[in-house]
């Protein structure tokens, strides 16, 4: 017995489980030996259980569930004694089947009969047979206890005859045997109405035009939208010139491994902010164990099977080359009461790391603060913006009807600043990707169709700034995304400005970040989380993560209709300093919100499908630029 405990102390050893008491080991041999496990096994069983229940302690009493739990799976299965059915094998023939189902014979061959069968039932049957119901169907249907309501497909008004709606009928059927004889319990009634409902109001035919659909700083919206007509003319640039992408660029020659490279600098450098942000101290390696807790860090994964939702059961840790040498963990959330984790994100972890294969996590920290924006001015003048995406088409049109309609709302309130957001020939249209514009077609479709339209409206002192999307069909489909003309383009001018997706802008010392890219859409299909005790807005926490991880798309991997440059994404979609207006476009509902001083919009979409969208009205009144979360006044409206 001596060998077989130190054969069983060794075995817990391999898992870095040190067991003293010789008690818990004569303990875990008495349970291997009533359940029938091989000694040599008795470690192996004891660690898929305890990694089953959040890696619990050796101690007597997790002893005794371990034996309760192989007891009850090595239970031998109760012998299953199949009664052979005494009731007496019924042969049918036409003549039976008619018995049964309470049918004549015609009515059957008619259904299930040959070409031939049928042929000769057709020169049996008299005209008036056609016209009458055979009286043994309703005395049948009454047998059956089945009571015929007056309108339904059997009843005394349609001669008894059964008549299938469109959405039922089968090729030549006249009858549809039920599934078994067993008589209804009581009255039944049949209804042939097909499913119902609302059809969707089109475009043109819309009733709710002007109507808030919510609305922020109340107290800041004027009672006329009207802009200031020029003479309070904004000064729009780019916040920092350096970083901005105002060129286009070749885009998708990196190589796996300078990918990693930079995505691993990324996650180092954010790793860096945190601790920085909540004075923590130096990671260990996601390999070192530790039964008291420490300090760890790296990148969320995902280990969803076929990218899946990630949920709390698939939550990896990837640690950093430089100290985990890449190494990854599962990271048990059952101790946190609330958490909010998505694939990429760069968190930094406080748990136990009582095995090297799970990470038990108490506390997690995934914020890292932003620097505020360099100023010129301590104030600002007072200015009106409207914000709005495409599409700009219905999704059975290409006429810009949605497009002319926010037009004429800017040339009746000349607001000092208009914002476009792609995709503005859009690749998902179906007439699109029928053909029915050539590709030739797109760039002038572009040129023609709206272009011209907004040029039109600098005359009447309205900046427009324009953001490409990668739905937009005539434009490269990858992020970051370039403008869609340079700034050397001739067809620019000062009052139309092309911007890349995603861009920060100064707007009269006003920071805007933009991007057309859904990624709060991206991060709700990927987030998994938990509330806790007191429930959380759900739009407002998905915009955080862009503000905590100081990203303008911080899901790695992205969302398969993202085409990411990693390189240029490192370099141009991080948010440089705090935003103090955030525009997230997204086809989730519209919302404006304060997160974290930041006032996050997504303004919806102009259209949706073959209805009317959302559109963003935003008023900055002429005040200090240090509280400008509770003076800028928002509204979101239907087209």
């Amino acid at each position: 017995m001596a060998n077989v405990i130190e054969s069983i102390r060794n075995g817990l050893v391999e898992f870095d489980i040190t067991v003293e008491n010789d008690q818990l080991l004569d303990k875990m041999y008495e349970v291997a030996l009533k359940c029938g496990v091989d000694s040599g096994e008795i470690a192996n069983e004891w660690i898929a259980f305890s990694t089953e229940n959040d890696h619990c302690l050796l101690t007597s009493d997790n002893i005794d569930k371990w034996d309760s739990k192989l007891t009850s799976s090595r239970r031998p299965k109760k012998k299953i004694d199949f009664i052979q059915d005494t009731q007496v094998s019924r042969h049918y023939d036409e003549t039976t089947l008619a018995d049964l189902f309470g049918v004549d014979n015609e009515d059957l061959i008619s259904t299930y009969g040959t070409s031939e069968d049928k042929q000769q039932l057709g020169h049996k049957r008299t005209s008036d047979q056609l016209t009458s119901a055979p009286a043994k169907k309703v005395a049948a249907s009454q047998n059956n206890g089945y009571r015929p309501t007056a309108g339904s497909p059997l009843s005394p008004t349609t001669g008894g005859q059964l008549h299938h709606s469109a959405g039922f009928a089968t090729p030549n059927s006249k009858f549809v045997p039920p599934m078994n004889s067993t008589p209804f319990a009581g009255p039944v009634t049949i209804s042939s109405s097909p499913m119902v409902s609302t059809p969707a109001v089109r475009y043109s035919q819309r009733s709710n035009s002007g109507q808030v659909i919510c609305s922020l700083n109340d107290a800041s919206l004027p009672a006329s939208w009207h802009g200031s007509g020029g003479k309070n003319r904004p000064k729009l640039c780019h916040y920092n010139e350096a970083t901005a992408l105002s060129e286009p660029y070749r885009y998708m020659y990196q190589t796996i491994f300078a990918k990693s490279t930079e995505l691993n600098d990324h996650v180092e450098n954010m790793i860096g902010l945190i601790r920085k942000t909540h004075g923590l101290a130096d990671p260990l390696s996601l390999a070192a164990v530790s039964l008291e807790p420490a300090i760890y860090a790296g990148r969320v994964v995902s280990d969803a099977v076929d990218g899946g939702h990630m949920n709390a059961s698939s939550v990896l840790l990837e640690g950093t080359r430089r100290v985990s040498q890449g190494r990854m963990v599962r990271l048990n959330l059952s101790q946190l009461k609330s958490y909010s984790l998505f694939p990429g994100q760069a968190i930094v972890v406080e748990g136990n790391n009582c095995s090297d294969l799970t990470l038990v996590a108490s506390n997690i920290y995934t914020s890292a603060i932003l620097e505020h924006p360099y100023r010129e001015f301590s104030t600002t003048r007072a200015f009106t913006m409207i914000v709005a995406a495409g599409p700009f088409t219905t999704a059975d049109s290409l006429d810009m009807e949605p497009l002319h309609d926010l037009l004429s709302i800017v040339a009746s309130e000349m607001p000092d600043v208009l914002v476009l957001f792609g995709p503005f020939v859009d690749a998902d249209h179906k007439m699109i990707k029928e053909g029915q514009l050539s590709q030739a077609d797109h760039q002038v479709f572009f040129e023609s169709s709206i272009l011209q339209q907004l040029k039109a409206i600098n005359s009447k002192c309205t900046q427009v700034v324009m953001v490409p999307s990668q739905r937009d069909v005539h434009h490269s489909p990858v992020y970051p995304q370039p403008p869609f003309l340079s700034k050397k383009s001739p067809k620019a001018s000062q009052d139309l400005h092309f911007v890349s997706d995603p861009c920060t802008l100064a707007v009269s010392g006003i920071v805007m970040g933009m991007t057309s890219t859904d990624i709060i859409k991206h991060l709700s299909g990927q987030e998994a989380y938990q509330c806790g005790d007191a429930a959380t807005d759900r739009m407002a926490r998905l915009a955080g993560h862009l503000l905590d991880q100081q990203s303008y798309y911080p899901l790695h991997p992205p969302h398969e209709d993202v085409g990411m440059d990693i390189s240029r994404a490192l370099q141009h979609c991080q948010l440089p300093v705090i935003p103090d207006v955030l525009f997230l476009p997204s086809e989730l509902r519209p919302f404006s919100k304060v997160v974290n001083q930041t006032i996050c919009i997504n303004p919806g979409h102009i259209t949706k499908g073959e209805v009317g969208g959302t559109f963003a009205k935003l008023q900055i009144p002429a005040g200090p630029l240090n509280s400008l979360h509770t003076l800028i006044g928002v509204q979101i409206l239907r087209i």
